[in-house]
Formats: structure tokens, C-alpha cells, sequence
């Protein structure tokens, strides 16, 4: 999708005002360019997880009653919405299925987390080019893991291969981030020049993929808690040193001790977050696990983003 330079220049100037975001009343972000992640507003189709149970896209697939969903989507473009962000397949009702679920709605597919610990790979891509998207993705960075250097460079290799068949299917691949990519940290050469550093797993994952098979969504509040919630500065040198390799933003608000906030309502400085991250990110896009209160969340997300307060 491209955007005229000149709204985006106007979007960021707009973001850079300095404003704190306890005082700032919107964003004024273009409707085009942000969305919403299912699995905010996952409990209107089922209960939340038993503890201990995966999440949706966490190498599960998702089942919902297809009437539920249909009134789900029908709520979502009511408040606003335009475009998701799907989890956890195709919810069980086939592609197709899912694809008209959509269409009915107005609604566009611009991102997924899809499984990468499955043989139908392509059959994941097939899913993301009926659906007219633009990226396919995971919320986990796969097998082998993180835990080790070794195992950190073996994901990265398989991530490359993942990235590589979806380029070659005219789809952008990423990954979404969490804790463990940064807290996770390695003694390696990541710069090449024969003098290795203490570097986080993230660091050496992107230094070891092509950056035409594989982009990143940043979690901000994942990220924060981190990097540390009060380190703020750390996060908005990381956005400004990676920003060629992110492409998507999790736009998760983070109150004061730490748990997942309503949008605008945390303590997140997101005029300063969309300054370091940069013009070329693509979506931004909503996410919060389990609120109380999924569609009230939703709206206020929306409103916080757009300055609609339909």
C-alpha cells in the first residue's frame, strides 16, 4: 500500500509534537493505515484460555461459531475499523469462508499470525493471497527457539527460508516480537568486523536474515517491559536504530505497573514512539490481551487513534 508522502509528513509532524501522551487527546492517524489485532477482541468469540493453554497463533489453530464472528466484524466496522489483523488461521471456517465473513463487512486482511511449526506453509500463503494481504507473519519467531546462540541462528535460517517462499508469492514476511528476543542476549559478531558483543537474540536474528524476506512487528509494550518501563529513551533508540527492518507496530499501551492499558490511557509516549520508528512503517496496529471489556476497548483504541469519536 502507498501512501502520498505529503500525509505522512503531515501524520508525523502531527506526532512529533512533544505532547505527553497522558495529555494528548489523539493521533490523527489515517484510517488506511492502521488496524486492529483479532485477538484483542478474541473473548467476544470465546472464552479466555485456561492458564497454561497456547494463545490463538501460538502453533494453534481457532475455532468460532461463524454467527458470532459475523456479528464481531459487523461491530468492528461500526466503530470504525477497516482493517485486521487475523490470528489463529482461518477460525475454522475455511478459507472461503472467512474471506466473505470479511467482505461482507468491509473488513481487510492486511497482516496475519500463522503458525510456523507446520508442514502447509503454502497453504498458508495461499490463505494470505485469497485474502488480498499485503503481510504474513507469526507472533513467535519458531523452532528451534532462543534459548542458545545455536538455536538462535537455526531460527533465523529457517525464518530466511519461511520469508523466502513467501517473497517469491509477492508477500511480505515478519515476525512479531515479545520479551525473550531481547532479553535473551549473546556474545556475537552482529557487526561483522571481527569483534564480538554482547547482543540481544533480536540483534543477531535480524543481522542473520535477508531484509527482503524478513521484516519485524514491533510489540511496544512488550518491548518496554524489556527493555525496562523506565527506560523509555532505550525503546526509541532501538525503533530509530532498526527502523529500516520494522514494518509494523503493535500499538500496546503500558500503565504505570506494568500490566496492558487501554489505548492512550498508559503510559506510553506514542507521538515519540511514531517519530523513532520512522515513515516506512506500514500498519499500526491495535492489540490488547484479554481486556474486560473487549469492544468498549476497541472503540476507545479506534477513537485514540483516528481522533473519530463516532
Amino acid at each position: 500500500m502507498r501512501i502520498s508522502g505529503t500525509l505522512i509528513g503531515v501524520a508525523l509532524g502531527l506526532l512529533s509534537s512533544g505532547v505527553p501522551a497522558a495529555e494528548a487527546t489523539c493521533l490523527r492517524l489515517p484510517q488506511s493505515r492502521i488496524a486492529l489485532q483479532l485477538y484483542s477482541v478474541i473473548r467476544e468469540l470465546q472464552p479466555p484460555p485456561e492458564p497454561g493453554a497456547p494463545r490463538p497463533g501460538l502453533g494453534s489453530t481457532l475455532t468460532v461459531d461463524a454467527g458470532r464472528l459475523d456479528a464481531l466484524l459487523g461491530e468492528l466496522h461500526d466503530i470504525g475499523w477497516r482493517n485486521i489483523e487475523t490470528v489463529g488461521g482461518n477460525l475454522g471456517i475455511g478459507d472461503a469462508g472467512l474471506k466473505s465473513a470479511l467482505e461482507t463487512h468491509q473488513l481487510q486482511v492486511v497482516a496475519a499470525h500463522e503458525s510456523l511449526n507446520q508442514p502447509g506453509w503454502e497453504s498458508v500463503l495461499d490463505r494470505a493471497r485469497l485474502l488480498g494481504q499485503t503481510f504474513v507473519g507469526s507472533s513467535v519467531f519458531g523452532t528451534p527457539g532462543l534459548d542458545t546462540l545455536d538455536n538462535v541462528l537455526a531460527t533465523a535460517a529457517n525464518l530466511n527460508k519461511l520469508g523466502e517462499a513467501a517473497h517469491a508469492r509477492g508477500l511480505k514476511f515478519y515476525i512479531h516480537s515479545h520479551r525473550d528476543e531481547f532479553t535473551h542476549q549473546f556474545s556475537y559478531d552482529v557487526k561483522g568486523n571481527g569483534h564480538p558483543q554482547l547482543v540481544t537474540a533480536w540483534e543477531i536474528v535480524a543481522a542473520r536474515t535477508d531484509p527482503r524476506y524478513v521484516s519485524f512487528e514491533i510489540d511496544i509494550h512488550w518491548a518496554r517491559l524489556a527493555m525496562g518501563v523506565d527506560r523509555f529513551d532505550d525503546l526509541l533508540k532501538f525503533l530509530r536504530a532498526h527502523r529500516s527492518r520494522v514494518a509494523l507496530l503493535h500499538f500496546k499501551d503500558t500503565a504505570a505497573d506494568g500490566r496492558i492499558a487501554d489505548l492512550g490511557r498508559g503510559t506510553t509516549d506514542w507521538r515519540r514512539v511514531l517519530a523513532a520508528a520512522g515513515p516506512q512503517v506500514q500498519f499500526y496496529i491495535w492489540e490488547f490481551d484479554n481486556p474486560p471489556q473487549p469492544l468498549a476497548s476497541a472503540k476507545i483504541a479506534y477513537n485514540y487513534m483516528t481522533c473519530d469519536s463516532r
